[in-house]
């Protein structure tokens, strides 16, 4: 803990601390104002993104099994966001068709 000061602390803390402040804020902006399909796969890109970004920002490059696991599980949140509204829509269209 030497060498370890409040202002230091809280310095290091600060930019991640106000970047998660405002990605929450629009979280909920998003979940209030977007369609509940939408927001979920675009909820489902924070991983690839933060990839792409880590990659960009750092040059932390991801080997392929890691891409490929990272598009398999995006993939699997966006077919699991998409079945309930398909269903959901079928069912209004028959509904309305009766």
């Amino acid at each position: 803990l030497e060498g370890w000061t409040l202002r230091g602390c809280l310095l290091a803390a600060g930019l991640p601390s106000l970047t998660y402040l405002v990605q929450n804020y629009c979280v909920q902006v998003a979940y209030q104002r977007l369609d509940s399909v939408v927001f979920n796969v675009l909820n489902q890109t924070k991983a690839p993104f933060t990839a792409l970004f880590s990659w960009l920002i750092v040059g932390r490059k991801q080997s392929g099994i890691q891409c490929l696991a990272l598009g398999l599980v995006t993939l699997g949140g966006v077919l699991v966001s998409l079945a309930p509204a398909a269903s959901a829509e079928a069912a209004a269209r028959a509904a309305a068709a009766a």
